[in-house]
Protein backbone atom coordinates (compact mmCIF):
# COMPACT_ATOMS: atom_id res chain seq x y z
CA UNK A 1 0.00 0.00 0.00
CA UNK A 2 2.97 2.36 1.10
CA UNK A 3 3.91 2.31 -3.18
CA UNK A 4 0.26 3.09 -4.26
CA UNK A 5 -0.25 5.59 -1.85
CA UNK A 6 3.22 7.30 -2.93
CA UNK A 7 2.03 6.55 -6.72
CA UNK A 8 -0.92 8.32 -5.93
CA UNK A 9 1.10 11.26 -4.65
CA UNK A 10 3.05 11.49 -7.55
CA UNK A 11 -0.63 12.51 -9.36
CA UNK A 12 -1.46 14.98 -7.10
CA UNK A 13 -4.18 12.32 -5.40
CA UNK A 14 -2.48 11.45 -2.23
CA UNK A 15 -5.54 12.53 -0.37
CA UNK A 16 -7.81 10.01 -2.17
CA UNK A 17 -5.10 6.96 -0.59
CA UNK A 18 -8.04 5.80 1.85
CA UNK A 19 -10.68 5.32 -0.05
CA UNK A 20 -8.44 2.40 -1.94
CA UNK A 21 -6.95 1.57 1.68
CA UNK A 22 -11.15 1.03 2.41
CA UNK A 23 -11.46 -1.32 -0.83
CA UNK A 24 -8.46 -3.00 -0.77
CA UNK A 25 -6.82 -1.91 -4.07
CA UNK A 26 -3.29 -2.23 -3.84
CA UNK A 27 -0.69 -1.09 -6.83
CA UNK A 28 -0.81 -4.85 -8.54
CA UNK A 29 -4.67 -4.05 -9.39
CA UNK A 30 -4.78 -0.82 -10.89
CA UNK A 31 -4.38 -1.56 -14.27
CA UNK A 32 -7.70 -3.71 -14.26
CA UNK A 33 -10.06 -0.86 -12.45
CA UNK A 34 -12.57 -0.10 -14.67
CA UNK A 35 -14.16 3.22 -15.45
CA UNK A 36 -17.17 2.23 -12.92
CA UNK A 37 -14.59 1.05 -10.31
CA UNK A 38 -12.77 4.57 -10.28
CA UNK A 39 -16.41 6.25 -9.69
CA UNK A 40 -17.23 3.70 -7.13
CA UNK A 41 -13.99 4.99 -5.09
CA UNK A 42 -15.59 8.79 -5.05
CA UNK A 43 -13.38 10.88 -6.84
CA UNK A 44 -14.22 14.14 -8.52
CA UNK A 45 -14.91 13.93 -12.06
CA UNK A 46 -11.14 15.86 -12.18
CA UNK A 47 -8.90 13.59 -10.03
CA UNK A 48 -10.61 10.87 -12.04
CA UNK A 49 -10.07 11.58 -15.27
CA UNK A 50 -6.43 12.06 -14.15
CA UNK A 51 -6.58 8.54 -12.39
CA UNK A 52 -7.47 6.77 -15.46
CA UNK A 53 -5.14 8.41 -18.02
CA UNK A 54 -2.02 7.01 -15.34
CA UNK A 55 -4.05 3.64 -14.96
CA UNK A 56 -4.20 3.61 -18.85
CA UNK A 57 -0.81 4.24 -19.20
CA UNK A 58 0.21 1.66 -16.99
CA UNK A 59 -1.48 -1.15 -19.02
CA UNK A 60 -0.03 0.58 -22.19
CA UNK A 61 -4.22 2.00 -23.42
CA UNK A 62 -5.75 5.02 -23.08
CA UNK A 63 -8.79 4.06 -20.86
CA UNK A 64 -11.14 4.79 -23.66
CA UNK A 65 -9.86 2.87 -26.15
CA UNK A 66 -10.08 -1.04 -24.46
CA UNK A 67 -10.50 -2.58 -27.53
CA UNK A 68 -7.33 -1.27 -29.34
CA UNK A 69 -6.71 -3.72 -32.26
CA UNK A 70 -3.65 -6.80 -32.28
CA UNK A 71 -0.80 -5.51 -34.55
CA UNK A 72 -1.53 -7.76 -37.40
CA UNK A 73 -1.20 -6.85 -41.47
CA UNK A 74 -3.81 -9.38 -42.48
CA UNK A 75 -7.44 -7.41 -43.67
CA UNK A 76 -10.47 -9.16 -43.38
CA UNK A 77 -13.79 -8.68 -44.77
CA UNK A 78 -16.42 -7.15 -42.29
CA UNK A 79 -19.29 -5.05 -41.95
CA UNK A 80 -18.76 -1.98 -40.06
CA UNK A 81 -20.65 0.99 -39.16
CA UNK A 82 -18.56 3.78 -39.68
CA UNK A 83 -18.44 7.66 -38.00
CA UNK A 84 -17.03 11.20 -39.03
CA UNK A 85 -17.54 14.01 -36.66
CA UNK A 86 -16.48 17.43 -37.87
CA UNK A 87 -16.55 20.80 -35.79
CA UNK A 88 -18.93 23.05 -37.50
CA UNK A 89 -17.78 26.14 -38.68
CA UNK A 90 -13.95 25.60 -37.34
CA UNK A 91 -12.49 27.65 -40.62
CA UNK A 92 -14.31 31.34 -39.57
CA UNK A 93 -13.60 30.63 -36.27
CA UNK A 94 -9.86 29.94 -36.52
CA UNK A 95 -9.61 32.83 -38.36
CA UNK A 96 -10.92 34.77 -35.58
CA UNK A 97 -8.70 32.87 -32.59
CA UNK A 98 -5.00 32.83 -31.81
CA UNK A 99 -3.32 29.77 -32.88
CA UNK A 100 -2.59 29.07 -29.55
CA UNK A 101 -6.17 29.56 -28.66
CA UNK A 102 -7.58 27.45 -31.62
CA UNK A 103 -5.43 24.89 -30.55
CA UNK A 104 -6.96 24.47 -27.72
CA UNK A 105 -10.30 24.36 -28.96
CA UNK A 106 -9.16 21.80 -31.00
CA UNK A 107 -8.14 19.71 -27.95
CA UNK A 108 -11.19 20.43 -25.96
CA UNK A 109 -13.47 19.28 -28.95
CA UNK A 110 -11.43 16.29 -29.49
CA UNK A 111 -11.38 14.95 -25.86
CA UNK A 112 -14.96 15.62 -25.82
CA UNK A 113 -15.39 13.18 -29.34
CA UNK A 114 -13.39 10.31 -28.02
CA UNK A 115 -14.58 10.12 -24.88
CA UNK A 116 -17.75 9.35 -25.96
CA UNK A 117 -16.56 7.03 -28.39
CA UNK A 118 -14.43 5.10 -26.69
CA UNK A 119 -16.92 4.26 -23.96
CA UNK A 120 -18.73 2.54 -27.57
CA UNK A 121 -16.69 2.05 -29.78
CA UNK A 122 -12.97 2.40 -31.45
CA UNK A 123 -11.30 6.11 -32.43
CA UNK A 124 -9.41 5.16 -35.23
CA UNK A 125 -8.20 9.05 -36.42
CA UNK A 126 -8.05 12.57 -35.30
CA UNK A 127 -7.94 14.78 -38.49
CA UNK A 128 -7.97 18.54 -36.61
CA UNK A 129 -11.65 19.35 -36.91
CA UNK A 130 -12.35 16.00 -37.47
CA UNK A 131 -12.62 12.45 -36.30
CA UNK A 132 -13.16 9.22 -37.73
CA UNK A 133 -14.94 6.27 -36.10
CA UNK A 134 -15.65 2.67 -36.18
CA UNK A 135 -18.42 0.43 -34.88
CA UNK A 136 -17.70 -2.90 -34.94
CA UNK A 137 -14.08 -3.58 -35.10
CA UNK A 138 -11.64 -4.23 -34.14
CA UNK A 139 -14.54 -6.20 -31.63
CA UNK A 140 -17.80 -6.99 -33.22
CA UNK A 141 -20.63 -6.41 -31.16
CA UNK A 142 -24.54 -7.48 -32.22
CA UNK A 143 -25.55 -3.66 -31.84
CA UNK A 144 -22.95 -1.99 -33.48
CA UNK A 145 -25.14 0.58 -35.70
CA UNK A 146 -26.82 1.66 -31.95
CA UNK A 147 -23.58 2.08 -29.88
CA UNK A 148 -22.81 4.10 -33.06
CA UNK A 149 -25.80 6.68 -32.85
CA UNK A 150 -25.97 6.33 -29.05
CA UNK A 151 -22.23 7.64 -29.44
CA UNK A 152 -23.02 10.42 -31.63
CA UNK A 153 -25.94 11.94 -29.95
CA UNK A 154 -23.72 11.76 -26.34
CA UNK A 155 -21.04 13.67 -28.49
CA UNK A 156 -23.48 16.26 -30.12
CA UNK A 157 -24.77 16.86 -26.25
CA UNK A 158 -20.97 17.28 -25.40
CA UNK A 159 -19.35 19.14 -27.72
CA UNK A 160 -22.55 21.68 -27.39
CA UNK A 161 -21.13 22.45 -23.79
CA UNK A 162 -18.14 23.64 -24.74
CA UNK A 163 -17.55 27.25 -25.89
CA UNK A 164 -14.65 28.94 -27.38
CA UNK A 165 -12.03 31.56 -25.90
CA UNK A 166 -14.63 34.14 -27.32
CA UNK A 167 -17.82 32.81 -25.47
CA UNK A 168 -18.75 31.50 -28.65
CA UNK A 169 -20.99 27.88 -28.36
CA UNK A 170 -19.11 25.17 -30.20
CA UNK A 171 -21.19 22.29 -32.48
CA UNK A 172 -20.45 19.51 -34.54
CA UNK A 173 -22.01 17.84 -37.63
CA UNK A 174 -22.02 13.92 -37.34
CA UNK A 175 -22.34 11.27 -40.42
CA UNK A 176 -23.07 7.21 -39.74
CA UNK A 177 -23.01 4.43 -42.53
CA UNK A 178 -23.07 0.90 -42.01
CA UNK A 179 -21.45 -1.49 -45.11
CA UNK A 180 -19.35 -4.40 -45.81
CA UNK A 181 -15.58 -2.71 -45.72
CA UNK A 182 -11.87 -4.66 -45.83
CA UNK A 183 -10.18 -3.92 -42.59
CA UNK A 184 -7.09 -4.16 -40.97
CA UNK A 185 -4.06 -3.22 -43.58
CA UNK A 186 -1.46 -1.09 -41.37
CA UNK A 187 -0.63 1.46 -43.76
CA UNK A 188 1.82 4.14 -43.02
CA UNK A 189 4.83 4.57 -40.78
CA UNK A 190 5.44 4.73 -37.00
CA UNK A 191 2.93 7.61 -35.07
CA UNK A 192 0.95 8.24 -38.29
CA UNK A 193 0.33 4.23 -39.26
CA UNK A 194 -3.23 3.02 -38.93
CA UNK A 195 -5.30 0.40 -39.87
CA UNK A 196 -7.12 1.45 -43.19
CA UNK A 197 -10.50 0.43 -44.23
CA UNK A 198 -11.49 -0.12 -48.17
CA UNK A 199 -14.90 0.30 -49.23
CA UNK A 200 -17.59 2.83 -50.10
CA UNK A 201 -18.81 2.91 -46.79
CA UNK A 202 -16.31 5.31 -44.57
CA UNK A 203 -17.02 7.73 -48.15
CA UNK A 204 -20.86 7.43 -47.72
CA UNK A 205 -20.51 8.59 -43.66
CA UNK A 206 -18.33 11.80 -44.68
CA UNK A 207 -20.88 12.52 -47.20
CA UNK A 208 -23.92 12.56 -44.91
CA UNK A 209 -21.42 14.44 -42.58
CA UNK A 210 -21.41 16.99 -44.91
CA UNK A 211 -24.59 17.60 -45.15
CA UNK A 212 -25.89 17.80 -42.05
CA UNK A 213 -26.36 21.19 -39.80
CA UNK A 214 -24.56 21.64 -36.90
CA UNK A 215 -25.16 19.87 -33.65
CA UNK A 216 -27.31 17.05 -35.90
CA UNK A 217 -26.69 13.07 -36.80
CA UNK A 218 -27.28 11.99 -40.37
CA UNK A 219 -27.00 8.39 -40.86
CA UNK A 220 -27.67 6.07 -44.05
CA UNK A 221 -30.30 3.86 -44.50
CA UNK A 222 -28.07 1.06 -43.81
CA UNK A 223 -27.73 1.82 -40.40
CA UNK A 224 -31.52 3.00 -39.62
CA UNK A 225 -32.68 -0.61 -40.96
CA UNK A 226 -30.30 -1.86 -37.66
CA UNK A 227 -31.50 0.39 -34.94
CA UNK A 228 -33.81 -0.78 -32.54
CA UNK A 229 -36.77 0.80 -31.11
CA UNK A 230 -34.92 3.19 -28.95
CA UNK A 231 -34.31 6.00 -31.33
CA UNK A 232 -36.75 8.84 -32.59
CA UNK A 233 -35.47 9.16 -36.29
CA UNK A 234 -36.81 11.54 -39.27
CA UNK A 235 -36.92 10.40 -42.78
CA UNK A 236 -35.76 13.60 -44.88
CA UNK A 237 -36.20 12.11 -48.63
CA UNK A 238 -33.33 11.38 -50.81
CA UNK A 239 -30.69 13.61 -51.70
CA UNK A 240 -27.96 13.91 -54.29
CA UNK A 241 -24.26 13.20 -52.72
CA UNK A 242 -20.89 13.78 -54.25
CA UNK A 243 -19.29 10.67 -55.99
CA UNK A 244 -23.25 8.89 -55.94
CA UNK A 245 -24.44 7.97 -59.21
CA UNK A 246 -28.07 7.79 -57.49
CA UNK A 247 -30.08 9.68 -54.80
CA UNK A 248 -29.46 8.39 -51.37
CA UNK A 249 -31.84 7.87 -48.68
CA UNK A 250 -31.17 10.26 -45.78
CA UNK A 251 -32.19 9.74 -42.14
CA UNK A 252 -31.92 12.24 -39.16
CA UNK A 253 -31.75 11.12 -35.11
CA UNK A 254 -33.71 13.37 -33.73
CA UNK A 255 -33.27 11.84 -29.99
CA UNK A 256 -33.21 8.45 -27.55
CA UNK A 257 -36.62 7.07 -26.45
CA UNK A 258 -36.93 5.12 -23.36
CA UNK A 259 -38.88 2.02 -23.22
CA UNK A 260 -39.63 -0.39 -20.89
CA UNK A 261 -38.43 -3.28 -23.39
CA UNK A 262 -36.54 -3.52 -26.20
CA UNK A 263 -38.97 -6.24 -26.96
CA UNK A 264 -42.28 -4.67 -25.97
CA UNK A 265 -42.04 -1.81 -28.55
CA UNK A 266 -43.29 -4.91 -30.94
CA UNK A 267 -45.90 -5.99 -28.34
CA UNK A 268 -48.06 -4.89 -31.62
CA UNK A 269 -46.86 -6.40 -34.74
CA UNK A 270 -47.31 -9.87 -36.12
CA UNK A 271 -45.68 -12.39 -33.20
CA UNK A 272 -44.85 -15.52 -33.68
CA UNK A 273 -46.90 -18.59 -31.88
CA UNK A 274 -45.00 -20.13 -29.01
CA UNK A 275 -44.35 -23.44 -29.41
CA UNK A 276 -41.72 -25.64 -27.48
CA UNK A 277 -42.09 -23.78 -24.71
CA UNK A 278 -44.85 -25.43 -23.06
CA UNK A 279 -42.98 -26.34 -20.08
CA UNK A 280 -41.41 -23.10 -19.30
CA UNK A 281 -44.19 -21.65 -19.86
CA UNK A 282 -46.26 -23.54 -17.59
CA UNK A 283 -43.35 -23.30 -14.95
CA UNK A 284 -43.75 -19.46 -14.87
CA UNK A 285 -47.92 -19.36 -14.69
CA UNK A 286 -47.43 -21.92 -11.44
CA UNK A 287 -45.00 -19.45 -10.01
CA UNK A 288 -47.50 -16.71 -10.45
CA UNK A 289 -50.11 -18.76 -9.02
CA UNK A 290 -47.82 -19.08 -6.09
CA UNK A 291 -46.70 -15.30 -6.05
CA UNK A 292 -50.68 -14.13 -5.75
CA UNK A 293 -51.14 -16.24 -2.79
CA UNK A 294 -48.08 -14.32 -1.23
CA UNK A 295 -45.82 -16.77 -1.19
CA UNK A 296 -43.27 -14.49 -3.49
CA UNK A 297 -40.98 -16.10 -6.05
CA UNK A 298 -37.69 -15.69 -7.76
CA UNK A 299 -37.10 -17.03 -11.73
CA UNK A 300 -33.65 -16.97 -13.55
CA UNK A 301 -34.53 -17.23 -17.25
CA UNK A 302 -31.50 -17.73 -19.35
CA UNK A 303 -30.82 -18.28 -22.89
CA UNK A 304 -29.30 -17.03 -25.62
CA UNK A 305 -30.03 -14.46 -28.01
CA UNK A 306 -32.76 -14.75 -29.82
CA UNK A 307 -34.44 -17.86 -27.87
CA UNK A 308 -37.52 -16.51 -27.02
CA UNK A 309 -36.85 -15.25 -23.47
CA UNK A 310 -38.39 -12.13 -24.14
CA UNK A 311 -41.69 -13.59 -26.05
CA UNK A 312 -41.89 -16.05 -23.05
CA UNK A 313 -42.41 -12.98 -20.94
CA UNK A 314 -45.14 -11.30 -22.81
CA UNK A 315 -47.17 -14.67 -23.10
CA UNK A 316 -46.93 -14.56 -18.78
CA UNK A 317 -47.96 -11.44 -18.40
CA UNK A 318 -50.93 -11.84 -21.08
CA UNK A 319 -51.66 -14.78 -18.65
CA UNK A 320 -51.37 -12.66 -15.66
CA UNK A 321 -53.52 -9.71 -17.11
CA UNK A 322 -57.01 -10.71 -15.81
CA UNK A 323 -55.45 -10.55 -12.36
CA UNK A 324 -54.56 -6.88 -12.98
CA UNK A 325 -51.06 -6.73 -11.41
CA UNK A 326 -49.01 -3.97 -10.94
CA UNK A 327 -46.12 -3.84 -13.33
CA UNK A 328 -42.33 -2.98 -13.28
CA UNK A 329 -40.27 -3.90 -16.54
CA UNK A 330 -36.46 -2.63 -16.32
CA UNK A 331 -34.24 -3.00 -19.37
CA UNK A 332 -30.28 -3.41 -18.86
CA UNK A 333 -28.89 -1.26 -21.60
CA UNK A 334 -25.13 -2.67 -22.78
CA UNK A 335 -24.46 1.13 -23.42
CA UNK A 336 -25.06 1.80 -19.71
CA UNK A 337 -23.67 -1.04 -17.51
CA UNK A 338 -21.26 1.55 -15.68
CA UNK A 339 -24.05 3.76 -14.79
CA UNK A 340 -25.39 2.96 -11.35
CA UNK A 341 -29.03 2.02 -11.17
CA UNK A 342 -29.56 2.70 -14.71
CA UNK A 343 -32.73 0.71 -15.95
CA UNK A 344 -33.71 1.41 -12.56
CA UNK A 345 -34.13 5.32 -12.69
CA UNK A 346 -35.40 5.01 -16.12
CA UNK A 347 -38.45 3.07 -15.36
CA UNK A 348 -39.38 3.87 -11.43
CA UNK A 349 -40.29 7.20 -11.37
CA UNK A 350 -39.48 7.44 -7.13
CA UNK A 351 -36.06 5.66 -8.05
CA UNK A 352 -33.87 8.82 -9.44
CA UNK A 353 -34.95 10.91 -6.00
CA UNK A 354 -33.71 7.92 -4.18
CA UNK A 355 -30.36 7.23 -6.62
CA UNK A 356 -29.94 11.04 -6.30
CA UNK A 357 -29.96 11.38 -2.97
CA UNK A 358 -27.90 8.92 -1.90
CA UNK A 359 -25.07 10.57 -4.42
CA UNK A 360 -25.47 13.70 -2.55
CA UNK A 361 -25.01 12.43 0.85
CA UNK A 362 -22.69 10.45 -0.43
CA UNK A 363 -19.49 12.78 -0.37
CA UNK A 364 -17.70 12.43 3.28
CA UNK A 365 -19.44 9.48 4.28
CA UNK A 366 -19.12 5.92 3.67
CA UNK A 367 -20.01 4.97 0.22
CA UNK A 368 -20.75 0.65 0.91
CA UNK A 369 -23.18 2.09 3.62
CA UNK A 370 -24.85 4.50 1.58
CA UNK A 371 -25.26 1.96 -1.81
CA UNK A 372 -26.90 -0.25 0.96
CA UNK A 373 -29.48 2.62 2.18
CA UNK A 374 -29.78 3.25 -1.09
CA UNK A 375 -30.53 -0.48 -2.58
CA UNK A 376 -33.04 -0.90 0.89
CA UNK A 377 -34.87 2.05 0.23
CA UNK A 378 -35.12 1.12 -3.61
CA UNK A 379 -36.33 -2.08 -2.66
CA UNK A 380 -38.77 -0.77 -0.63
CA UNK A 381 -40.63 1.53 -3.11
CA UNK A 382 -40.82 -1.78 -5.36
CA UNK A 383 -41.93 -4.13 -3.07
CA UNK A 384 -44.55 -1.25 -1.62
CA UNK A 385 -46.47 -1.40 -5.05
CA UNK A 386 -47.82 -4.62 -4.09
CA UNK A 387 -50.16 -2.94 -1.79
CA UNK A 388 -53.16 -2.41 -4.07
CA UNK A 389 -52.48 -6.38 -5.36
CA UNK A 390 -49.98 -8.65 -6.62
CA UNK A 391 -47.33 -7.70 -8.99
CA UNK A 392 -44.57 -8.86 -11.44
CA UNK A 393 -41.21 -7.35 -11.71
CA UNK A 394 -38.58 -7.75 -14.66
CA UNK A 395 -34.97 -7.05 -15.30
CA UNK A 396 -34.48 -8.00 -18.50
CA UNK A 397 -30.90 -8.80 -20.12
CA UNK A 398 -29.36 -8.97 -16.23
CA UNK A 399 -25.70 -9.59 -18.53
CA UNK A 400 -25.16 -6.01 -18.90
CA UNK A 401 -26.31 -4.75 -15.63
CA UNK A 402 -24.34 -2.20 -13.81
CA UNK A 403 -23.19 -3.77 -10.63
CA UNK A 404 -25.60 -1.49 -8.38
CA UNK A 405 -28.69 -3.00 -10.11
CA UNK A 406 -26.97 -6.36 -9.69
CA UNK A 407 -27.11 -5.54 -5.65
CA UNK A 408 -30.49 -4.52 -6.02
CA UNK A 409 -31.54 -8.05 -7.80
CA UNK A 410 -29.74 -9.97 -5.35
CA UNK A 411 -31.49 -8.15 -2.66
CA UNK A 412 -34.64 -8.57 -4.11
CA UNK A 413 -34.55 -12.25 -4.65
CA UNK A 414 -34.49 -12.08 -1.10
CA UNK A 415 -36.89 -9.70 -0.02
CA UNK A 416 -39.77 -11.35 -2.17
CA UNK A 417 -40.47 -14.49 0.06
CA UNK A 418 -43.40 -12.62 1.89
CA UNK A 419 -44.80 -10.38 -0.43
CA UNK A 420 -47.27 -11.55 -3.51
CA UNK A 421 -44.83 -10.86 -5.80
CA UNK A 422 -42.81 -12.58 -8.37
CA UNK A 423 -39.49 -11.85 -9.54
CA UNK A 424 -38.22 -12.62 -13.01
CA UNK A 425 -34.40 -11.96 -14.74
CA UNK A 426 -33.74 -12.58 -17.94
CA UNK A 427 -30.08 -13.08 -18.91
CA UNK A 428 -27.74 -14.94 -21.36
CA UNK A 429 -25.66 -17.05 -20.03
CA UNK A 430 -22.66 -15.40 -21.02
CA UNK A 431 -23.08 -12.27 -17.95
CA UNK A 432 -25.06 -14.86 -16.41
CA UNK A 433 -25.68 -12.83 -12.84
CA UNK A 434 -24.93 -14.87 -9.38
CA UNK A 435 -28.40 -14.48 -7.95
CA UNK A 436 -27.60 -17.48 -5.55
CA UNK A 437 -29.17 -16.06 -2.22
CA UNK A 438 -31.58 -17.84 -2.09
CA UNK A 439 -32.05 -21.51 -2.01
CA UNK A 440 -35.24 -21.96 -4.06
CA UNK A 441 -34.45 -19.50 -6.77
CA UNK A 442 -36.03 -20.91 -9.98
CA UNK A 443 -33.82 -21.53 -12.89
CA UNK A 444 -35.09 -21.88 -16.24
CA UNK A 445 -32.86 -22.36 -19.32
CA UNK A 446 -34.28 -21.88 -22.66
CA UNK A 447 -32.60 -24.43 -25.45
CA UNK A 448 -32.62 -24.46 -29.36
CA UNK A 449 -35.73 -26.17 -30.79
CA UNK A 450 -35.87 -29.00 -31.69
CA UNK A 451 -36.37 -30.10 -35.32
CA UNK A 452 -40.32 -31.13 -34.93
CA UNK A 453 -40.74 -27.83 -32.94
CA UNK A 454 -38.62 -25.74 -35.26
CA UNK A 455 -40.72 -27.53 -38.06
CA UNK A 456 -44.05 -26.45 -36.42
CA UNK A 457 -42.87 -22.93 -35.73
CA UNK A 458 -42.23 -22.60 -39.34
CA UNK A 459 -46.12 -23.60 -40.45
CA UNK A 460 -47.25 -21.71 -37.96
CA UNK A 461 -45.64 -18.31 -39.28
CA UNK A 462 -46.37 -19.42 -43.03
CA UNK A 463 -50.05 -19.71 -42.44
CA UNK A 464 -52.00 -19.92 -45.81
CA UNK A 465 -48.42 -19.89 -47.79
CA UNK A 466 -47.52 -23.35 -49.02
CA UNK A 467 -43.94 -23.38 -48.60
CA UNK A 468 -41.82 -26.00 -50.64
CA UNK A 469 -40.44 -28.17 -48.93
CA UNK A 470 -36.91 -27.42 -50.10
CA UNK A 471 -37.33 -23.87 -48.41
CA UNK A 472 -38.68 -24.90 -45.21
CA UNK A 473 -35.74 -27.55 -44.79
CA UNK A 474 -33.19 -24.96 -45.85
CA UNK A 475 -35.10 -22.58 -43.12
CA UNK A 476 -34.17 -25.56 -40.97
CA UNK A 477 -30.65 -25.84 -41.41
CA UNK A 478 -29.79 -21.94 -41.44
CA UNK A 479 -32.04 -21.24 -38.13
CA UNK A 480 -30.54 -23.17 -35.75
CA UNK A 481 -33.01 -23.63 -34.32
CA UNK A 482 -33.33 -20.28 -33.04
CA UNK A 483 -37.15 -18.73 -32.86
CA UNK A 484 -36.36 -15.59 -33.93
CA UNK A 485 -34.04 -16.79 -36.81
CA UNK A 486 -36.98 -18.90 -37.70
CA UNK A 487 -39.76 -16.12 -37.73
CA UNK A 488 -37.63 -13.64 -39.62
CA UNK A 489 -36.43 -16.07 -42.37
CA UNK A 490 -39.74 -17.51 -42.64
CA UNK A 491 -41.01 -13.92 -43.23
CA UNK A 492 -38.37 -13.41 -45.93
CA UNK A 493 -39.37 -16.51 -47.73
CA UNK A 494 -42.98 -15.71 -47.91
CA UNK A 495 -41.98 -11.51 -49.02
CA UNK A 496 -39.16 -12.91 -51.09
CA UNK A 497 -38.69 -16.53 -52.29
CA UNK A 498 -35.68 -17.09 -50.41
CA UNK A 499 -34.60 -17.08 -46.80
CA UNK A 500 -32.16 -14.18 -45.55
CA UNK A 501 -28.84 -15.54 -43.78
CA UNK A 502 -28.46 -14.24 -40.30
CA UNK A 503 -25.22 -12.94 -39.46
CA UNK A 504 -25.40 -12.79 -35.15
CA UNK A 505 -22.35 -10.81 -34.92
CA UNK A 506 -23.88 -7.78 -36.78
CA UNK A 507 -27.86 -7.88 -36.03
CA UNK A 508 -29.52 -5.23 -33.81
CA UNK A 509 -30.52 -5.95 -30.32
CA UNK A 510 -33.62 -7.98 -30.63
CA UNK A 511 -33.59 -10.78 -27.61
CA UNK A 512 -36.39 -12.81 -27.99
Amino acid sequence: MADLAEWLGGLGLGKYAAAFVEQEIDFDLLPLLTEADVRELGLPIGPRRKLLEAIGALRGATPAQDDKPERRSEAERRQLTIMFVDLANSTPLALRLDPEAMREVLRAFQDAVTGEIGRLGYVAKLMGDRVLAYFGWPRAHEDDAERAVAAALAITDAVARLASPIGEKLACRVGIATGLVVVGDLIGEGAAQEHAVVGSTPNLAARLQETTGPGEVMIAETTQRLLGPGFVVEAIGEHRLKGHDQPVPLFRVLRRESRESRFGARAEADLGPIIGREAELAALRRAWEQAKSGSGQAVLLTGEAGIGKSRLLQALAATAAEDKPARQVFQCSPLHSDNPFWPVVQQFSPAAAIVERGMDEADGRNRRQIRRETIDALAGELLDTTRAGPALIMFEDAQWADRATLELMRHLVGAVAEAPILLIVTSRPEGEPRLDTAADLIRLALRRLDQAAAGALIAAIAGRHQLAARLGNEILARSDGIPLFIEEMTKAVIETGRPARPSRSQRPCATR
